[in-house]
């Protein structure tokens, strides 16, 4: 219950701020073009995630990660690019090139408010009554079950490579080489080419090896790994990382590959009460890991990064998933709602269309991307633009959309907090838990089928390791 008594002293204390700036706002931009209304909203959405997200800081004591990553996947993703918005010289929806009405934005700006809140409702319903692990004591049999497990996985993840990519040359060679260039292995992969899924669940793979790699160097000390292995599977992991940040060019992957270990370690500052130090880390951390993605980033589309100037570096305009909402929105009255269940495409993926000719594609990308650019960029080109979870699931069901994906997508932060927190110290159970947690961070963006590999892979593993566990007590008894 002491989750609620945060959580009422941080919106208490945001509602003096919100209403001070809400005010400022309206009363310093003239109405003109009808816009006062929502920009005075966007500031009430931003200040109630900077109150919730204060609250969400200091449940981090309590270990309450999930609601920190919750607000922090707001703040990123939504609240801050809307409040950036608000810069004078500035139109509504000009980051995308698409002018969008007032009376959208409005729109748009209450839906997260009441987002916001039902994420929150959702989460304290699914980890409220959580427990601590009965002991900090690591589960030994760890190192041996993964070892043979993670050598499948890497074997799997370069497989693509040597079957489809000639000599091992010609494979270094396109792999440096940035996403934009066609490659054989990657050529409409994810939506077209036949053998798509196949590619992707090998690249999961290869992402599964290299986030438990890291995982692994980080807890070395609690498994008392020897030096040469935790050189080897830093190595290893490392050059997973490397071939996954040049080839696919995609962050998600290596935000997935490196972020479960880093929440681990925050956590387990923060839980030792050594709040300054795992702040200051954490910062740190965050501001390497966002140079890192937008390195890759600029190198997928331009092959180098030379001449690249800071402001390119930190700079977060592609990261503005309230204005792709709102665009999502506004598509509405042209397509009206497309009543596609998005979670259904997690299932049907891993299908190949020599297979299953018929497999559906993601009817709101596809006309996402069609109203936003005016082709059907998702097929033509397999661009992974999105419409933000919000809006994703207003151009599927509308309003009662929004309110479902609220309650279910707070209640996945509760729920991977729960594992994460109940896990023992560096367990397999306790990297799942982060895995889903770094997962629903990125899913802020929309649901993108294929992302979700590397979370199946391990939990299909936590499941087989349980089996044997329940067997091997089966046997003794």
């Amino acid at each position: 219950m002491r989750t609620f008594g945060t959580l009422g002293v941080g919106v208490l204390l945001v509602a003096l701020i919100m209403a001070a700036l809400t005010l400022f706002v309206v009363d310093s931009h003239a109405d003109t073009d009808g816009d006062a209304l929502p920009r005075a909203l966007i500031v009430t959405y931003t200040s109630l995630v900077l109150g919730v997200g204060a609250g969400a800081f200091f449940g981090l004591l309590k270990g309450r990660i999930g609601w920190f990553i919750l607000m922090a996947s707001h703040f990123v993703w939504f609240a801050w690019p809307a409040f950036l918005s608000l810069s004078e010289g500035r139109y509504f929806g000009d980051i995308a090139r698409y002018r969008l009405p007032p009376e959208t934005v409005t729109k748009c700006t209450l839906l997260f408010i009441l987002f916001l809140a039902l994420n929150l409702v959702g989460y304290v319903l699914a980890s409220w009554r959580t427990t601590e692990p009965s002991s900090d004591e690591p589960q030994r049999e760890f190192i041996p079950q993964i070892g043979p497990v993670m050598g499948v996985f890497f074997l799997l993840g370069v497989l693509p490579y040597f079957v489809l990519g000639g000599s091992f040359a010609e494979i270094v060679a396109q792999i440096s080489a940035a996403r934009s260039v066609d490659k054989p292995w990657s050529q409409g992969a994810h939506v077209v080419a036949e053998h798509g899924p196949a590619v992707v669940l090998a690249r999961a793979s290869l992402v599964t090896f290299s986030a438990l790699g890291v995982w692994l160097v980080f807890a070395r000390r609690t498994y008392r790994i020897p030096f040469w292995l935790a050189a080897f599977l830093a190595f290893s992991a490392l050059l997973g990382l490397l071939i996954t940040f040049f080839d696919s060019g995609t962050r998600t992957w290596t935000i997935i590959m490196i972020g479960p270990a880093a929440l681990a370690a925050f956590s387990y500052r923060i839980r030792q009460r050594h709040l300054i130090r795992g702040t200051l880390t954490a910062a740190v951390a965050l501001l390497l890991a966002v140079a890192l993605v937008q390195l890759q980033r600029f190198y997928r589309f331009t092959s180098t990064i030379t001449n690249l100037e800071v402001e390119q570096v930190v700079e977060l305009q592609d990261n503005d998933f309230f204005t792709e909402s709102a665009i999502a929105m506004d598509l509405v009255p042209r397509f009206g709602y497309l009543n596609q269940f998005e979670p259904a495409l997690y299932v049907t993926n891993f299908i190949p269309r020599f297979l299953w000719e018929n497999k559906p594609y993601s009817q709101t990308l596809r006309f996402f991307t069609l109203g936003r650019s005016g082709f059907d960029e998702y097929l033509k080109t397999g661009t992974s633009r999105m419409p933000g979870v919000v809006g994703q699931h207003y151009m599927s069901w509308g309003l009662t959309g929004v309110v479902i994906a609220g309650l279910a997508w707070g209640a996945l932060f509760g729920w991977f907090e729960s594992l994460f927190r109940r896990g023992r110290a560096w367990s397999l159970h306790a990297f799942f838990g982060a895995l889903g947690l770094v997962f629903m961070f990125t899913s802020a963006r929309g649901l993108y089928p294929g992302f979700h590999y590397p979370l199946v892979i391990t939990l299909v593993l936590f499941l087989v390791r349980r089996l044997l566990e329940r067997r091997s007590d089966g046997a003794e008894a």
